[in-house]
């Protein structure tokens, strides 16, 4: 949920006529930090290879697809800031217009992905663990030690409940 609402957020910021590259980069940052180290290192690292190693047949189906996304993702929001670096050396109406291109196809590609690890890969994973019955047992620990640094859960705090 926190990344559909600052997914949410910065969609509304980017309709906006003026927007502060550096709050846009905070946002990417987010995405770089929470969604990616975070979110990911605990479906890339703990999650897919429960799953696979549970149901070989899954590494060639779902999980390449999520794993393809997630790359997709991490090359749109590698271009976002480059285009910012652009912007804060020469602010240009088409480095500006690139960059909403570029999030809007990373916002795009989110809203898919979630939809496909919400109502396929959990319910997947949910099914097999069901069957198995150690999913729990096994992952739980380890996603539990997969910690956000307090520097980041503050930058999470200000993209969650931004100054009007």
């Amino acid at each position: 949920q926190k990344i559909l609402k600052v997914m949410s957020n910065l969609e509304i910021y980017l309709g906006k006529e003026n927007c502060d590259p550096d709050l846009i980069e905070a946002h990417l940052d987010f995405f770089s930090n929470y969604a990616d180290t975070f979110h990911h290192a605990k479906e890339e690292g703990i999650l897919f290879k429960w799953m696979i190693k549970n149901n070989p047949g899954l590494e060639f189906g779902p999980v390449a697809v999520m794993l393809h996304e997630h790359d997709l993702g991490r090359d749109l929001i590698k271009q976002a800031h480059d285009l910012i670096f652009k912007l804060k050396q020469s602010f240009e109406k088409t480095y500006f217009e690139e960059l909403r291109e570029r999030l809007g196809m990373f916002i795009n590609l989110l809203r898919q992905h979630i939809s496909k690890e919400d109502n396929v890969l959990y319910v997947m994973a949910n099914n097999l663990d069901q069957r198995l019955n150690d999913g729990d047992e096994f992952m739980l620990p380890l996603f539990n030690a997969v910690k956000l640094g307090e520097s980041e859960q503050q930058k999470l705090n200000q993209l969650l409940n931004p100054a009007s």
